[in-house]
């Protein structure tokens, strides 16, 4: 088998897994409702690993132009967009 054809199980490894996983639905949400890195830090991992959870499950992530959009609409009301995840 070429390992670069293998598929992520989202399975391996729990067992030594120091954070809890959302579930693939809860992920599919966040991801779409929070920036990478705010979400990565709401867990305490970093944003590559994420990327790998979202790789386990078959997510894709928004595109940069979404956040983009996201971005403008809260500058639009005077919101920062990076404080506003934070709280």
């Amino acid at each position: 088998m070429d390992l670069r054809q293998r598929k992520v199980n989202p399975d391996a490894g729990i067992k030594r897994r120091k954070v809890e996983r959302p579930s693939k639905e809860e992920l599919e949400v966040m991801v779409r409702q929070i920036p990478m890195n705010q979400l990565a830090k709401k867990f305490g991992v970093t944003p590559q690993a994420i990327n790998k959870w979202c790789k386990s499950y078959g997510i894709e992530k928004p595109p940069k132009e979404h956040w983009d959009k996201v971005a403008e609409t809260f500058a639009q009301f005077g919101i920062d967009l990076n404080n506003y995840y934070t709280t």
